[in-house]
């Protein structure tokens, strides 16, 4: 379990610790996890989940293992969360790498992901 390190210039500081690690901090030591500020982590990537939609009225996987389905299978027009193919998560330290990446993985799905 990671314990509290004050980083560089700052107090009450927790680096490298997952909300798993706090929890855990919380319910072994409540006194140092007491002393940590209400915000005691610092966000250094920015995720993104992507939830992919098929634009087809029917779409096929591609063969190249894009998908979990196997290659051929049929996958109906994307309506709703339940419908969709799939999702990735798309983490960067830099916010216009990401807005990039989801703007050419939606191109990507309207030029050829989903054969129809």
């Amino acid at each position: 379990m990671l314990k509290p390190v004050a980083s560089a210039g700052t107090d009450n500081v927790v680096s490298c610790a997952s909300a798993v690690d706090l929890l855990a901090l919380s319910l072994t030591d409540p006194p140092a996890f007491a002393t940590l500020d209400d915000i005691a982590y610092r966000i250094i990537e920015r995720p993104r989940h992507v939830s992919l939609i098929n634009p087809y009225a029917w779409g096929r996987v591609p063969p190249d293992d894009v998908l979990a389905f196997p290659a051929g299978h049929q996958i109906p027009r994307t309506i709703d969360v339940v419908t969709s193919p799939g999702f990735v998560y798309l983490i960067s330290p830099d916010r216009q790498q990401i807005i990039n990446d989801y703007a050419r993985i939606r191109e990507i799905e309207q030029e050829h992901l989903y054969v129809s």
